[in-house]
């Protein structure tokens, strides 16, 4: 009986019990929220913006009907809109990278000296490029589906039989 009261005391020795400032309790509320690049939803005022016009462009264009097709536009326009954060992440790290720190000097460099700097680094310009495949392949799966869709229930405003060349892979 003593020895499983030990045991018991040295595991929740090891278990955190949280901040105990209320600084570390403030900050660790943020925990769970995803943020930056890698939130799914939109938190900055011109991404709002930004998605609303292209959500209500598609569907002047898509004229969506029923829960999946309305589902699916909204998709695409996050989508749409996340492939355009990766990419602004990919040039704002590409900035960055261009200065080099040589001695006492800064010395600014090229695309080349960008990508060496972020290769030895965190290599944030190839896992934005695979962000941006991934979203790619889910835009064209996405849209392949809506065009699928409106197919079966033979859709005539804005006919659209094939994936937009903008989204596609092959393109």
């Amino acid at each position: 009986m003593n020895q499983k009261r030990v045991a018991a005391n040295r595991r929740n020795a090891l278990r955190s019990t949280g901040p105990k400032s209320e600084i570390g309790k403030k900050r660790s509320r943020l925990n769970a929220v995803k943020h930056g690049v890698y939130s799914k939803i939109i938190i900055d005022p011109d991404e709002a913006i930004q998605l609303k016009n292209i959500y209500l462009d598609l569907i002047a264009e898509y004229h969506p009907e029923g829960v999946l097709e309305s589902y699916l536009v909204k998709e695409i326009a996050e989508l749409m809109v996340r492939t355009e954060r990766y990419k602004a992440a990919e040039a704002q790290t590409l900035q960055a990278y261009r200065y080099m720190q040589v001695g006492q000097e800064t010395n600014v460099g090229d695309f080349g000296t960008a990508l060496i700097q972020d290769a030895g680094a965190y290599r944030a310009i190839p896992s934005c490029l695979a962000a941006e495949d991934r979203l790619s392949h889910r835009l064209e799966n996405y849209f392949e589906k809506l065009i699928s869709l409106q197919a079966k229930r033979g859709q005539q405003a804005g006919v659209h039989t094939q994936v937009p060349k903008e989204v596609s892979r092959t393109a």
